[in-house]
Order: structure tokens, then sequence, then C-alpha cells
């Protein structure tokens, strides 16, 4: 799902951080507002944000949903 993505994403640059840089991601819950910039639309295809990551998130929150 697509969300909006600035100016969240934005403040890894102003932090000097890359995509690439990013090897883990811990998700609460799955909530739009919490996951939305997981993935990006990059030439017509949804694919993750962070291409190197390892998501971590509690499993009664994934069987939920």
């Amino acid at each position: 799902m697509d969300f909006p993505k600035k100016p969240w994403l934005d403040n890894f640059a102003a932090a000097g951080l890359k995509f690439e840089d990013i090897t883990h991601v811990f998700c609460t819950h799955l909530h739009i507002d919490h996951t939305g910039w997981n993935t990006m639309l990059r030439n017509g295809r949804w694919v993750p944000t962070f291409q190197k990551r390892q998501v971590h998130l509690p499993q009664g929150e994934y069987a939920h949903w």
C-alpha cells in the first residue's frame, strides 16, 4: 500500500543515511500509518524500501492480519 512518504523518508538523507544502510525494520503493529513506507512504487512495481532489511514484528500481529 502506498502511504505519503514525505517528509519521513527525506529525513534519512538529512541524517546521512541511505536506504541501503537499513538492515532491521521493527514494526510494533501493521497499521498503514506505521508500515506504509516499507514499500515504494518503482518502475510500476511495488518493492521494499529497505532492500537489505530484516523485518521484526510480533507473531500475533502477523497472524491477526
